[in-house]
């Protein structure tokens, strides 16, 4: 029919909003060397997965807090070895003699701590084969907080705990290349960091260790394992910690939705390969759907994107975007969503935007408010002009500012979101669309002979409308690091 005559809107480089976003992420691209730092971060970023402890029953009944535990558990040990040991360094003896002992002791630990449990590294040392090979080292300063453990037997023949406390240490992991998995752990105790000074303290406590008797333990096993010539690299590592508040208002439903995710990125993480930590915040609007459906994407189209891979952060979230929002207007679902997302690795901070929502950052002794992006609003001088031209209206309703069109009732306080089908389309091809037909049965009508000639020559004759669209991904992104402004991008 009419459809098939009518021009499609571009496709976004080669991202094409025809492509499925599971496809998307298989498309066959470079993938960038695994390192022993992946292993490492992986199960860390388990054993921060936050787990009920208290009892709870699910709607069949069944005790949803054990399968919590014990998915958890079944995760964190994958990241290591079924023959995994773990040892003191100090006294070589052997604290946990293989996978089993290992799995008994997480699962106690994930049960009994609860969602406080928390492991931050504060610094880190990387030690290699100067030959290469299949095995290298991560020597981690962590900081557990909340961290209850299993000690010794009571009297009854019941496990004794010990906890809940704060522990510092330093771990040193060997990992195998060809498994990629932890394979062996040496644990030696640490000082805790001086309050409000967590990285400067690692960095200071990793100095300090090169020139004790630790370290050369620590050397030892990287020998004996590595052999002569080994290399260590080191540097800072930015350890992030993250906190969220929801509050729905006087709503009937919440429409807004938050993603945390720690992804692998040595190609951006500097010589510690320090993980890439992704958060979106998605201000949900006319439903929840598309607010969750990027956050449940979003992340998922950056890792997929052809720049990421390159190294290329800013190009890599428009294309993200763009794709996150083709995908979900495919749905034909009419709800939409401000999207607000923030990327910290390699002591970079990236951060883009598409609406109102907006990023500050607080900084410095006396937490000095610095506002990173600018809020998409249709009152905006340049942002009235592009509605305009396209053919939408900017109008004052209720409290603010607001963005329709002459073909609905429908208006909306931003002037550029995800989703928003009914303000993609061109309205003025819709009415176009509606002549043509109108024509072509009137033709019919008159001559059943002559109505496939009509259709022909009406089809080829109607005009094409850039469609109206609050979609431009996010005009601004931006990236900032230490010392420095912050560049600007489109």
């Amino acid at each position: 029919g009419l459809s098939g005559a009518i021009q499609q809107p571009p496709s976004h480089g080669k991202l094409s909003r025809d492509v499925p976003m599971a496809d998307a992420k298989a498309r066959k691209r470079p993938r960038v060397e695994w390192t022993a730092v992946e292993a490492v971060d992986g199960a860390r970023v388990v054993y921060n997965r936050p787990c009920q402890n208290r009892p709870r029953t699910d709607e069949k009944g069944l005790d949803a807090t054990k399968r919590a535990v014990q998915a958890k558990t079944g995760s964190f040990c994958a990241c290591f070895s079924p023959s995994v040991r773990v040892r003191d360094l100090g006294s070589g003896k052997e604290i946990l003699k293989d996978g089993r002992a290992f799995r008994t002791r997480y699962q106690t630990v994930f049960r009994e701590s609860g969602t406080a449990l928390e492991q931050r590294v504060l610094a880190r040392a990387v030690f290699e084969s100067a030959r290469g090979g299949q095995r290298s080292f991560v020597l981690d300063r962590e900081q557990h907080a909340s961290l209850i453990t299993p000690v010794g037997a009571m009297l009854d023949g019941t496990l004794g705990l010990r906890g809940p406390r704060e522990q510092g240490l330093w771990a040193l992991y060997e990992v195998d290349a060809a498994e990629r998995q932890i394979a062996g752990v040496w644990l030696a105790p640490a000082a805790a960091p001086a309050a409000g000074a967590e990285g400067e303290a690692g960095e200071d406590q990793l100095e300090a260790l090169r020139r004790t008797t630790q370290w050369g333990a620590f050397a030892a096993v990287v020998e004996q394992r590595l052999g002569a010539g080994w290399r260590v690299r080191s540097g800072p590592l930015h350890s992030v910690r993250v906190g969220s508040h929801e509050l729905q208002g006087r709503r009937p439903t919440m429409e807004d939705e938050v993603t945390v995710e720690s992804v692998a990125a040595p190609h951006l993480a500097g010589p510690t390969g320090s993980p890439l930590t992704f958060l979106g915040v998605y201000d949900g609007h006319g439903g929840r759907a598309c607010a969750r459906f990027a956050a449940e994407k979003l992340h998922a189209a950056l890792l997929a994107a052809e720049a990421f891979e390159r190294g290329a952060v800013l190009p890599a979230l428009r294309e993200a975007f763009l794709l996150t929002d083709d995908a979900f207007r495919q749905t034909e679902a009419d709800s939409g969503a401000c999207a607000l997302v923030a990327l910290i690795v390699g002591g970079r901070l990236f951060v883009a935007h598409v609406g109102d929502s907006r990023a500050v950052l607080c900084s410095g002794a006396g937490g000095a408010a610095v506002r990173l992006t600018e809020d998409h609003k249709p009152d905006e001088r340049g942002e009235r002009a592009r509605i305009e031209r396209a053919g939408g209206e900017v109008v004052f309703g209720g409290r603010c500012w607001r963005v329709t069109h002459p073909r609905t009732q429908m208006m909306l306080a931003t002037s550029r979101s995800l989703g928003d089908i009914a303000f993609k389309q061109s309205w003025e091809r819709a009415a176009a669309e509606a002549r043509v037909e109108a024509q072509i049965e009137r033709e019919a009508a008159a001559d059943d002979a002559d109505a496939d000639d009509a259709l022909r020559r009406l089809v080829i004759a109607l005009p094409l409308f850039r469609p109206f669209s609050l979609r431009s991904p996010f005009s601004r992104g931006r990236s900032y690091g230490r010392g420095s402004a912050g560049g600007r991008g489109e």
